[in-house]
């Protein structure tokens, strides 16, 4: 798309709303094809038109589309800069430099038979002349202080009405009933503690009193795991190691089987390796899908909860329009969050770093992957946060709500200064 062909239309073509066309003197010949068209923007007819230069007597008939609106006008803010264009260049659009509306789309196959082999690189961070049909045109980056502002556009052509499948773009999915009502228990109990971070409601979908016996369930599990750990020493040394971090962070805290709430749930627990990664070779996972005595797991009873962030394609095309992009990962995404006291006797385990030790009892304080309504309330506690943030850090926020999927961001900005803000 360029402006370099509008001296040769000084009046745009497009459709009246009585259905007639109006046409510009500089168009030689103007056929109406007795076809319509379906565009986004409603209906609209093809012609052919005789395309003429003004400095040459190039002549070229095409088939064109006749639309209300091409694009908006380019450039988006005028180009000043100076650019020493030998006086001996006749440019198709003198007034390349100033926005102005763009009245004809060409394509690749008009093009072709357009370009002429001359070609002048005016410098270092300015654009270049390329000969054709039509004059001399410009195209190129022009190297600025400031980001000029961008201007898109997006044309479809189809037989059929397209808007029931562009409107798949923007419009959401809605909530089902329980996803609804996990979201009013995140509203209403959600809360800031003194140390910054956020405190949240496991949200029951049923009545957790109904829950079944598990201790023993996650004891014989226990019991299972413990002797796999005793023949491998070195699956043992990272066992330990996970859950030693886990207590030392405050994560879990040891209770007494006496102070255990008479409506609970143990989550029986294993590890899986990861040689491959750079960080935790072992991790330990929680099955809160267990069954308890009446046949029922803490998950069986947890809502769920919508998803809040974008999907993964948004976000991957997001991130390659950027010219500077970075990465970056929540560490320990979910057990940045407190769990309320009066739910954490739900997320009860049985653990001993030896079997020379006596059994001992946890109850986790965070947030526990495993849970099924885990990867809710993470991402949407970041959701949150990112909406109460002050006018100062709004790029950052910008960014936690559009370019996270789970505890990943992938974002940028189009200058390093602006990505350093994001950061």
């Amino acid at each position: 798309m360029s402006r370099s062909y509008r001296p040769g239309l000084s009046a745009k073509s497009h459709v009246q709303k009585d259905g007639r066309s109006t046409w510009s003197p500089h168009l030689q010949h103007f056929t109406r094809y007795p076809k319509n068209w379906t565009h986004g923007a409603g209906i609209f007819v093809m012609a052919r038109v005789r395309l003429s230069s003004l400095s040459s007597n190039f002549q070229n008939e095409i088939d064109v589309f006749i639309l209300p609106q091409l694009t908006k006008n380019l450039p988006s803010e005028s180009i000043d800069e100076g650019l020493s264009i030998p006086s001996t260049v006749v440019l198709a659009d003198p007034e390349f430099g100033q926005p102005g509306s763009i009245d004809l789309l060409l394509g690749a196959e008009v093009y072709s038979r357009l370009i002429r082999p001359g070609l002048i690189d005016l410098g270092d961070g300015k654009p270049t002349l390329q000969e054709t049909g039509l004059g001399w045109i410009v195209f190129g980056g022009v190297r600025r202080r400031v980001p000029a502002a961008k201007a898109g556009n997006v044309m479809t052509i189809t037989r059929e009405d397209p808007l029931p499948a562009l409107e798949k773009f923007w419009k959401l999915p809605a909530m089902t009933v329980q996803e609804r009502l996990c979201e009013e228990n995140f509203v209403s109990n959600v809360q800031f503690c003194p140390d910054q971070r956020l405190m949240v409601r496991l949200p029951f979908a049923e009545n957790p009193r109904k829950q079944g016996k598990t201790l023993a369930l996650a004891q014989r599990r226990f019991s299972s795991i413990e002797s796999r750990l005793e023949r491998d020493p070195a699956m043992l040394e990272g066992y330990v190691s996970f859950m030693d971090e886990y207590e030392r962070l405050n994560h879990m805290t040891e209770v007494q089987l006496s102070s255990v709430p008479r409506n609970h749930y143990f989550i029986p627990h294993h590890c899986v390796l990861k040689p491959g990664s750079s960080t935790t070779k072992l991790r330990v996972v929680f099955d809160a899908s267990a069954p308890s005595s009446t046949g029922k797991s803490l998950n069986n009873i947890l809502r769920v909860g919508p998803t809040v962030q974008s999907d993964l394609l948004s976000i991957v095309l997001r991130f390659r329009t950027h010219r500077f992009v970075f990465t970056a990962d929540v560490e320990k995404m979910y057990r940045q969050i407190w769990v309320h006291p009066q739910d954490r006797g739900y997320q009860l385990i049985v653990w001993r770093r030896n079997p020379l030790e006596k059994i001992r009892y946890f109850h986790f304080n965070t947030v526990t992957y495993g849970t099924a309504c885990a990867p809710y309330l993470a991402t949407k506690c970041l959701q949150h946060l990112a909406q109460r943030a002050p006018t100062s850090q709004q790029l950052g926020a910008i960014a936690i709500q559009q370019n996270f999927y789970v505890d990943d961001c992938l974002s940028g900005a189009d200058t390093l200064e602006i990505g350093f803000v994001q950061f």
